[in-house]
């Protein structure tokens, strides 16, 4: 599946159909956020399976530690599987985001594959502080090999579903194109995705899980494992077929931190 589109109508909530209900809020309040850098805002959660924490890890570096899914998360995935009819649609884990006017733009890049279950599905679900209006972001997708480009709104209240096949063979980007001066509307952007790697923590020490097997303990890179982690995301950026290699570390200290309670 490549890049397809679909509109979430039953997230509208509201007795009177045209006034759909807002979701920008509940979600926003469903999570605590971490200031990232200027007109970015994330936060990372998760739905914990027994003892085990799904994790992603890519080659941003958070402070704070995921959070669990609760019931707006799981609506959305549940609406999602509805919308793109894929029953079999798992996801475990996501990454929160809310852009201001500030944040407009970002290089191409490939999500990135080195824990994410083979042959699933990635997510980006859409909404806007002040609902719809004529200034959606834009998913601008390449083709690694002939470097086609196509665009996708990123319209209130929808997701784009695309398959990790899919991802491996495009890179992509969100942009903020021709905002008007002023423009208020912040973007917040729900990226889900099936984990296939997980942490289990014991004494309050985190333990890498792959395939059902652990793998040791989960340690910040040193410096020169940071190196190479940031060498093997460029190729992934750039090769169709990039396998990573086996990989014990992270560079984000959250990944080492227990899922918050609720």
């Amino acid at each position: 599946m490549s890049f397809q589109t679909y509109h979430i109508p039953s997230l509208n909530t509201h007795d009177d159909p045209s006034s759909p209900a807002n979701l920008f809020s509940l979600i926003y309040d469903s999570v605590q956020w971490e200031q990232f850098s200027k007109g970015r805002q994330i936060a990372i959660i998760s739905r914990p399976e027994n003892d085990l924490t799904p994790l992603v890890r890519t080659t941003t570096v958070y402070q704070t530690p995921s959070q669990p899914f609760t019931a707006i998360h799981e609506t959305i995935v549940d609406e999602i599987r509805k919308a793109s009819g894929i029953d079999t649609l798992s996801l475990n884990h996501a990454m929160m985001e809310i852009y201001d006017s500030r944040y407009t733009t970002m290089g191409f890049h490939t999500d990135q594959g080195l824990d994410l279950a083979d042959d699933s599905y990635i997510c980006l679900f859409s909404c806007y502080e002040q609902g719809a209006d004529d200034f959606p972001r834009v998913l601008t997708v390449r083709n690694k090999e002939s470097g086609e480009e196509f665009e996708v709104l990123m319209e209130h209240h929808s997701a784009i579903v695309f398959s990790t096949a899919a991802n491996k063979s495009h890179v992509h980007k969100i942009e903020g194109k021709n905002l008007p001066r002023g423009y208020e509307n912040r973007w917040m952007g729900v990226t889900l995705r099936l984990a296939k790697s997980h942490v289990r923590f014991v004494d309050g020490v985190a333990y890498l899980v792959s395939g059902g097997e652990e793998m040791g303990e989960l340690a910040i890179a040193t410096d020169s494992e940071k190196g190479a982690f940031f060498r093997y995301k460029g190729m992934e950026n750039r090769e169709v077929d990039y396998e990573y290699p086996d990989i014990r570390y992270t560079i984000s200290p959250s990944d080492r931190m227990p899922a918050v309670q609720r």
